[in-house]
């Protein structure tokens, strides 16, 4: 019972650990669409949805489930 737990918590920090690293790829993208942006130059369509999503994706999946469980615990006392 204590393995197939350790599994579940093993696969949730996972999740949440790829969360966080679309985060960062999205926050890397935005910069680099802000200074194109800044710059003057072109950017692309596929640059701005692409930004958006992995930060979306991100802050759902990495900070979600954290902010989640700190709002349980938080409710609990």
């Amino acid at each position: 019972m204590a393995f197939i737990s350790m599994v579940f918590a093993s696969i949730f920090i996972g999740a949440i650990l790829f969360g966080l690293l679309f985060l960062l790829i999205g926050i890397i993208l935005n910069i680099i669409w802000h200074v194109k942006k800044k710059k003057g130059q072109e950017t692309s369509r596929a640059l701005r949805i692409s930004a958006r999503v992995f930060t979306v994706w991100g802050l759902l999946q990495g900070i979600g489930p954290i902010a989640f469980v700190a709002v349980m615990i938080l409710l609990n006392r």
